[in-house]
């Protein structure tokens, strides 16, 4: 009974010491995420790395922050939501 109880407190506490590194390679929004936010990305397979999640669906977020588009840009931003192309 004690090698039981011996063995399933050391599994626990190697899989609590574990989690914190495992969420701190998810970014949501800029921020680290959160337990809801981890569970959903890891259940559906997203790999660690900075996510933008928004009323459109889960995108990798813009590494490129220092380049603005300017406001009267006649460029088009697209984005696949669902399977469907999305332009502004």
């Amino acid at each position: 009974m004690k090698k039981i109880l011996f063995s399933t407190t050391l599994v626990a506490a190697i899989c609590f010491q574990s989690l914190p590194s495992f969420a701190n390679g998810y970014i949501v929004n800029g921020e680290a995420a959160s337990d809801a936010q981890l569970q959903f990305l890891v259940s559906h397979g997203f790999r660690p790395g900075a996510w933008v999640m928004d009323g459109y669906g889960i995108g990798p977020a813009n590494t490129n922050t220092g380049v603005q588009q300017a406001a009267d840009s006649e460029e088009k931003s697209c984005r696949y939501v669902l399977e469907v192309l999305l332009c502004n």
